[in-house]
């Protein structure tokens, strides 16, 4: 959302720590209306300003303030209406106890008659002024339960979308404004407000989105399972430590699989039962919850890790030691063993005095060597006397010396093309796999319809991998005055040090070659110790392989960086393997003619 400008009259914008009045005093200055005084501290809010926001403008003159609150009123709200200052002030308090961090944990609340009957609000990472703001319709003096609630639920939206200094909604394509309702409710019992929680609860239990009854089905039940506020406050605590951020955003809303693992989260406990009973569950939505446990492994509570079974036999080759009577190419030649067709079979003569007596092997050669840890045989169509009964299966890595993985006798297949799978423990990987059998039912031949060499694995999701750890780094404008504060600085891994240029102009670039061509996907930039008017504020990122032709991987404007020494993460999609990445800097933060950063860091995923 863009920002929104605000024409500033009289006085800072700046309150953070200041104690004042409940309410200004009462005069009549020139030019003003009533209740306007100046006795502010100096750092108190603007007396004044005038509002250019969601398409009308209006002159707003405060009324009331505390150390994080300030109320405002347009020129034709009814002064004598005071029940929203502290009402306001309890419910914004109420909020800073339950999430601890809401924005900067500063709110303008401002009201109009007249003007216009939509409430709306801007966190602080979009306003100009410094916090959050809430804009509400006040057109009669009551306190009824419709006016609060607005005024609660617009609150609850600057929570959701800023809650612990993130911002952006974690999850508002899936559940729009239901979050809000269950925000609504818990503020109203937190205030002791029973009536009204009484009176939203019933009337949110009976909405629905899309066919789904979010509050009455999933939010509600969790909320009074699982801590009521305190769950609420643990999911936005667990999202914002684990959920991908790019800069001071989500770098995306979550899917409802994701929702339910982070929720589960929050619960401590696996929500999937009730998740399934309150939305439309189906096999895709299974797969984002499957999904979401690899990526965000982590969240503290029981779930099983995600395996996958792998067919490693797919592309293998196949040698037996005593092959069909009419070679590898008849219809019963050993490569039916692998063409993964149980109705076909590999038959050969002649093996009572083989078997149990001298080498009788079946062997696949691999792709690529592999850890299996799991196989199985399909036996024969007719005659069970054909069947395998006893062997060993054995691993290698050159074709002569051997490993015994797995040894079974007394083996009885029930059925006719019947699959059984067999289990062991392996975790190394081979490129050869042998079968000797060691013992079958007595017939003149041997036969089995299909061997598959399988591998389950734990999914696990790619990790990050810092590539600036060996990479080297030039500049366009080294530091010459300072050996502390030299490019050097910039990927030495301290964030306490830091680059340091003079004379800043835009077009500095840094750029650093990396040992061999990688996939970066994400960096890292940390701002440095001191003199926020030095910090980047716009940037781009290219990639190259040659040193001279350069293409844009991504781009950054109006950044700023909250605190010093502050690290920001930032990502971009990008498929390609660069050697050298290149961070020209377009503009810095504020009118100095010295850039710094503390570190630059190219991170992949492997």
């Amino acid at each position: 959302m863009k920002k929104n400008t605000f024409k500033i009259l009289l006085g800072s914008l700046l309150f953070v720590g200041i104690t004042s009045c409940e309410s200004d005093d009462s005069s009549i200055v020139e030019g003003m209306p009533d209740a306007v005084v100046n006795t502010d501290g100096a750092n108190a809010p603007a007396r004044g300003f005038n509002e250019s926001w969601f398409g009308h403008e209006e002159a707003l003159n405060r009324q009331y303030y505390e150390t994080n609150v300030a109320v405002y009123y347009d020129d034709y709200v009814d002064r004598a209406i005071d029940w929203p200052f502290l009402f306001t002030q309890n419910v914004w308090d109420n909020a800073i106890s339950a999430y601890n961090n809401i924005g900067n944990n500063i709110l303008y609340a401002v009201f109009h008659t007249g003007v216009t009957d939509r409430a709306e609000f801007l966190t602080d990472f979009e306003s100009d002024v410094n916090g959050g703001v809430i804009d509400i319709p006040l057109n009669d003096a009551e306190m009824e339960e419709e006016k609060t609630t607005l005024i609660i639920s617009q609150i609850g939206k600057l929570v959701e979308y800023s809650a612990k200094g993130v911002e952006g909604s974690p999850a508002e394509d899936l559940w729009m404004d239901e979050f809000n309702k269950i925000f609504v409710y818990d503020t109203y019992l937190n205030l002791d407000m029973e009536a009204e929680a009484t009176t939203v609860r019933d009337r949110y239990a009976a909405t629905q989105l899309n066919g789904v009854y979010w509050f009455r089905d999933w939010f509600l039940p969790l909320y009074e399972t699982y801590g009521g506020t305190s769950f609420l406050n643990n999911f936005y605590n667990i999202t914002s430590q684990n959920y991908p951020k790019d800069g001071d955003s989500y770098a995306r809303t979550m899917n409802l699989g994701e929702l339910v693992h982070f929720m589960s989260g929050a619960a401590g406990e696996d929500l999937q039962p009730i998740a399934e009973s309150a939305f439309n569950w189906t096999e895709d939505v299974e797969n984002e919850l499957l999904q979401a446990r690899v990526s965000f492994p982590d969240l503290a509570y029981p779930f099983e890790a995600v395996s996958q079974l792998r067919d490693v036999t797919v592309g293998a080759s196949i040698t037996v030691s005593k092959e069909n009577g009419s070679g590898a190419g008849a219809n019963e030649g050993s490569p039916k063993l692998i063409d993964n067709d149980i109705n076909s079979k590999y038959l050969t003569g002649n093996v009572q005095n083989i078997i149990g007596e001298s080498d009788f092997w079946l062997q696949q050669q691999l792709t690529a060597p592999e850890p299996v840890n799991k196989y199985t045989l399909t036996s024969g169509n007719d005659a069970p006397s054909r069947d395998p009964n006893a062997w060993q299966l054995l691993g290698s890595n050159d074709g002569t010396n051997w490993t015994v993985l797995d040894e079974k006798s007394n083996v009885t297949f029930s059925d006719r093309n019947q699959t059984r799978e067999f289990d062991f423990d392996n975790d190394i990987s081979y490129l050869y796999y042998r079968l000797n059998i060691t013992g079958y039912n007595g017939d003149y031949n041997f036969q089995l319809s299909e061997w598959r060499l399988l591998v389950l694995e734990t999914l696990t999701a790619p990790e990050p991998v810092d590539y600036t750890v060996n990479a080297t780094i030039t500049v366009n404008n080294e530091n010459t005055s300072n050996p502390d504060e030299t490019s050097a600085s910039l990927i030495d891994g301290d964030t306490n040090s830091k680059y340091l240029a003079f004379d800043f102009e835009s077009g500095l670039w840094m750029q650093q070659e990396l040992p061999e061509a990688k996939i970066v996907v994400r960096y890292t930039l940390t701002s440095g110790n001191d003199a926020p008017s030095r910090d980047p504020a716009s940037w781009t990122i290219s990639g190259s392989n040659d040193g001279e032709n350069w293409d844009e991987l991504d781009s950054r404007t109006d950044q700023s960086f909250e605190s010093r020494n502050k690290t920001k993460e930032f990502n971009f999609s990008n498929d390609t393997a660069y050697t050298y990445y290149k961070l020209t800097v377009l503009d810095i933060y504020g009118d100095s003619s010295i850039f710094q950063m503390s570190e630059w860091r190219l991170i992949g995923l492997e």
